[in-house]
């Protein structure tokens, strides 16, 4: 089954391109426009409707970090795209930091094909629940996380890893999924 669903992927690994498109055609999303540059993937966001959008923290011509900056500052042809990041840099402070700066959810690479299956059309059809501010960022709230009348503060969210994972600052690959809380799931999953 194909979903109609355009899908961004930036990433400055060509063979992850391959590994996580392939992935996404097996789930049937067969729009997945590639990027390996923050600065080529703006201005495709710009101009083409994404209904989603992938991104790693190390990019070839830019930090992950401040492409979601633009992306949440930038007049987008999807305003409301969410943004997904996907990293093996899994410490609070990169956490933090991603949230901090618009991420709509953090996934810790390598990831699985069943949280993709899972958070791609959770965080499709949830509510918005952004903010415009006067600097000209529109995005999810970033002092507050969570889904409509459910917010969860990120430092509620690295309280509870720090019960459930005892003295670990970090976290194994394809075992930390943070975001908003969809369809009743916690928000973090290990």
């Amino acid at each position: 089954m194909d979903l109609p669903l355009r899908i961004a992927l930036v990433d400055a690994n060509r063979n992850f391109h391959a590994v996580l498109r392939g992935m996404l055609r097996a789930l049937g999303y067969r729009r997945v426009d590639c990027f390996v540059e923050g600065a080529s993937a703006l201005i495709h966001c710009r101009h083409t409707y994404i209904d989603f959008v992938f991104v790693d923290l190390e990019l070839a011509d830019c930090k992950g970090i401040d492409l979601i900056k633009a992306f949440r500052h930038e007049k987008l042809a999807n305003p409301t795209m969410p943004v997904v990041v996907l990293t093996s840099q899994t410490s609070k402070r990169v956490i933090e930091s991603a949230i901090g700066t618009g991420a709509d959810y953090v996934l810790a690479k390598p990831i699985s094909p069943k949280i993709l299956g899972e958070r791609i059309p959770a965080l499709i059809t949830r509510s918005h629940n952004y903010i415009k501010k006067e600097d000209g960022y529109f995005g999810p709230d970033p002092n507050s996380f969570g889904l409509a009348a459910k917010v969860r503060p990120l430092d509620m969210l690295v309280s509870k890893a720090k019960d459930i994972i005892k003295s670990r600052t970090r976290f194994r690959p394809d075992e930390l999924a943070v975001g908003p809380e969809i369809d009743g799931h916690e928000t973090v999953f290990l």
